[in-house]
């Protein structure tokens, strides 16, 4: 066991494999083009979300406003499409709006030092509130008709795997990057391993955690585009209940609520778990009620995982990498 399964990561990593192997043999469906398609289009966004997710997680800190913030972006790009504006300055537009909320956040966090939970269940509220105003005005399918270049993004392929999917694996490669090549990564892991010697060494955590917290939003807001171009649609239900789910994800891949450790990977392995877990019970026709008991029951299974394999690096009889 020293060189193996040394994270919820590994086990996550297994199960994925065994969750192939028996989703392929025992369901005629699975192995499909269409099954396929919906599979990779619910990596691509959870996943875009995960990995921002796993920045946070890796700091110490957590986001659970990025459904809000999902929703909300795809609200502000279909009214900013609607209203005329060129394609890429609404996307554009709306990622700023996400970096904005990303700095709100940052700045509540890190500015006003007010724990993630109750910061960051503020601004989920307030958006979401924000929302449901908005969505007064419209009907149940919310704001439709958009440009067909714009929906291009979400129904777009490249060799046969779609665009938004291209787009999740070029975030993935980014951060991956930036977190294993350049300072701030560093800088990152340092911070959630142990916050107090981080600010006592010279390290700028507010900038680091500001930083953190902008990338969340930016990528929250470009989950809500990708999303509002697949589905065709920007309603009050785009995002509604995802958080759990990301950080379910997150935490299954090898992350820890206590920050220092975790992988992009771990973030890409997590959101694939996840999603077979959602796909097997459209394809074996469960109920959906026994998802969320799933969910919690993952999430307890990894907490567990997680607490035996740090209490076996506290005795030291496990090596563990840095960051892994």
């Amino acid at each position: 066991m020293g060189r193996w399964f040394r994270s919820s990561r590994d086990i996550a990593g297994v199960c994925v494999l065994l969750g192939l192997i028996l989703m392929s043999t025992t369901n005629s469906y699975f192995l499909t083009t269409d099954n396929f398609d919906s599979i990779q289009t619910l990596i691509a966004v959870n996943g875009t979300l995960a990995v921002g997710m796993m920045v946070l997680l890796i700091g110490g800190f957590f986001d659970l406003s990025v459904g809000s913030v999902m929703g909300l972006a795809g609200i502000v790009c279909a009214v900013l499409l609607h209203e005329g504006f060129p394609i890429g300055l609404a996307i554009g537009m709306t990622l700023l709006f996400g970096a904005a909320v990303g700095m709100v956040n940052g700045f509540l966090v890190s500015g006003l030092q007010i724990n993630p939970l109750i910061a960051t269940l503020g601004t989920m509220f307030m958006g979401r509130g924000i929302i449901e105003t908005i969505a007064t005005t419209q009907t149940l399918t919310g704001f439709t008709g958009f440009p067909p270049a714009f929906l291009e993004i979400g129904a777009g392929k490249v060799f046969g795997i779609y665009l938004m999917f291209w787009i999740f694996l070029s975030i993935v490669a980014a951060t991956h990057l930036a977190l294993t090549r350049f300072a701030w990564g560093r800088q990152v892991f340092f911070q959630g391993s142990n916050p107090v010697a981080a600010h006592s060494t010279g390290f700028n955590t507010r900038r680091i955690i500001n930083a953190a917290y902008c990338l969340m939003g930016v990528l929250s807001a470009l989950a809500g585009v990708l999303m509002t171009a697949r589905a065709q649609t920007a309603n009050r239900y785009l995002g509604a209940g995802i958080e759990l789910e990301i950080i379910v994800g997150c935490l299954i891949g090898g992350a820890t609520t206590s920050g220092g450790r975790g992988t992009i990977a771990g973030a890409v392995i997590g959101t694939v778990f996840m999603a077979l877990i959602r796909n097997s019970f459209v394809l074996y026709e469960l109920d959906p009620e026994w998802r969320t008991m799933v969910l919690g029951g993952v999430l307890v299974g990894a907490v567990i995982w997680d607490a035996v394999i740090r209490a076996r690096r506290d005795r030291g009889d496990l090596y563990d990498g840095f960051g892994a």
